[in-house]
């Protein structure tokens, strides 16, 4: 009885065991579902544009101007920039104090730094986006908004490679434009400049990345000018299901390697280790893009399985001539 009672109890526990493990795949499938389709959401919103909530709430707000500024990844050849063009510019003419006219928007990275100021100081002579006719009249009681489509040229940023992850820590690298300023010419009827900071809508299309857009408002010294700006920063990272899956890919094979030390077919054991040979081979093309060609953190994981299978190996051949002897031993006695 008692025999019967442990080889049924043993076999309730494997039963369990082997359920919970069965249990695991199920959950890696349901969190990498969720991220994809998250992801997914995500960058289909951000290639869809600003939606008509975002420019009610705009509508709504207390400042007279408001710009959409599109941000695009731009790849030529082997480099990144990021595309910056300024979608739209809007004048909500009942937050108007006075009649004014936007004339231009600079987009420019800091070039010196006053001493003597606690704020970024700028020489410049034409805005990198002119605004033709982009006027608006104070009335106090309207509801009009005037719009200016002024979509004619556009800028190309290059990333700082002093202030980012390299391609070498890939999935987990990242590009930074470094700071930039952004501040409208505005001039009133007289043509005397108006300071005026607007409001700003982002619309980035990122679709291999995940991007972080910061504006921060400061101010800064424009040709011995106090005017109000906004700094800006822009982070891309590699989307999450990227990096969700390189590390899923690499921790399961590191597992199948290990399942060697159990297999005890011969056969068995030879087919699985062509599969992981194969596997890892061809997992290289899988995780790394074709634009990289530096060396990068997969590759050096990829080359670790390859010494961790060869030592697994050793380990299973070890195992399995000590089996062979001490069967050997006990068929002699």
């Amino acid at each position: 009885m008692n025999i019967k009672y442990l080889l049924t109890k043993n076999k309730k526990v494997k039963q369990k065991i082997f359920f919970s493990l069965s249990l695991i795949p199920v959950f890696i499938l349901l969190i990498s579902g969720y991220v994809v389709y998250d992801e997914f959401v995500q960058k289909s919103l951000e290639t869809s544009g600003i939606d008509y909530l975002e420019f009610q709430n705009v509508f709504e707000s207390k400042n007279p101007v408001f710009l959409v500024l599109n941000v695009e990844n731009v790849r030529d050849k082997n480099q990144d920039y990021l595309q910056i063009d300024v979608g739209n510019v809007f004048i909500i003419e009942k937050n108007l104090e006075e009649n004014i006219c936007v004339t231009g928007i600079y987009i420019r990275y800091p070039q010196t730094i006053s001493s003597s100021k606690p704020y970024y100081s700028f020489k410049v002579q034409e805005p990198d986006f002119f605004l033709p006719d982009l006027c608006g009249k104070a009335q106090s009681n309207s509801q009009t908004v005037q719009a200016g489509i002024p979509l004619i040229q556009n800028q190309f940023l290059t990333f700082d490679i002093s202030n980012r992850k390299s391609e070498h820590f890939y999935p987990f690298d990242e590009r930074n434009t470094g700071t930039l300023f952004l501040w409208l010419e505005v001039q009133n009827e007289s043509g005397e400049r108006v300071n005026i900071k607007p409001d700003i809508l982002v619309n980035t299309t990122m679709p291999n990345w995940d991007s972080d857009v910061k504006l921060n408002p400061v101010k800064v010294d424009v040709n011995s000018l106090g005017i109000d700006a906004y700094k800006v920063d822009i982070t891309l990272n590699r989307l999450k299901s990227i990096r969700f899956f390189v590390v899923l890919l690499l921790a399961v094979s590191f597992f199948i390697i290990t399942a060697i030390l159990f297999v005890k077919s011969t056969s068995t054991a030879i087919e699985l280790l062509l599969a992981i040979l194969l596997g890892l081979w061809g997992m290289t093309d899988i995780l790394i893009p074709d634009s990289i060609q530096t060396t990068t953190l997969p590759h050096l994981l990829i080359i670790s399985l390859y010494i961790y299978m060869v030592l697994i190996v050793g380990l299973w051949i070890n195992t399995l001539n000590f089996f062979k002897k001490k069967c050997h031993i006990w068929r002699y006695e």
